[in-house]
């Protein structure tokens, strides 16, 4: 194991420890060693890690500034991938903190998803997104995408606000049955 790999795996072990502030350390070290070693990719990630670790800290003004320079290193490489990752964390963060607008620019911005779990990932945020703003329609129909294509977890989660969606259009037969689909599949595929 690399030195590192060494510090990102600590880093990782101190979130799961809800340690935030020992994890955020570990980030920016492996940003400094990313940099030594003039590693975009690696610099991404740990921008990205860095921001995470100030969204467990409550400090919106960094996570920001780290989100978007991690979001600007992947359109200056012109990797799609990179750039739907941190588009995806950007628009879930503004939403997060309000900033709906924001949050819809930076989904928008999204230059395609090229693999399922991108799709999966973008199509999540959106319906999150529109549901929190009360455009139903919308989140319904992502929803209904992440039924077709989603993780256990993705599903898991359509089913429920699938429900919620058909409550408040007062269609009780469809919020049942997707309400019993969440109740399965949360019993025998819980979250740990």
């Amino acid at each position: 194991m690399t030195i590192i790999k060494a510090v990102e795996f600590i880093a990782k072990w101190g979130e799961l420890q809800r340690l935030y502030d020992k994890s955020l350390e570990m980030y920016l070290k492996s940003l400094e060693f990313d940099k030594l070693l003039n590693d975009t990719v690696g610099m991404i990630f740990s921008l990205g890690d860095i921001g995470a670790a100030y969204w467990n800290l409550n400090k919106a003004d960094s996570v920001s500034k780290y989100f978007t320079e991690s979001y600007k290193l992947a359109n200056k490489l012109k990797n799609s991938h990179y750039i739907t990752m941190m588009s995806n964390q950007l628009a879930d963060f503004y939403n997060e903190i309000g900033e709906y607008e924001l949050a819809m620019d930076y989904l928008h911005k999204n230059i395609g998803p090229t693999n399922i779990l991108d799709q999966i990932s973008t199509y999540a945020i959106a319906a999150k997104l529109y549901y929190e703003n009360n455009k139903l329609d919308s989140a319904k129909y992502y929803y209904e995408v992440l039924l077709d294509i989603g993780t256990i977890h993705a599903k898991r989660t359509a089913h429920k606000k699938l429900s919620d969606i058909a409550m408040k259009h007062n269609q009780l037969r469809d919020a049942t049955s997707h309400y019993q689909k969440y109740i399965f599949q949360h019993h025998f595929f819980p979250v740990h």
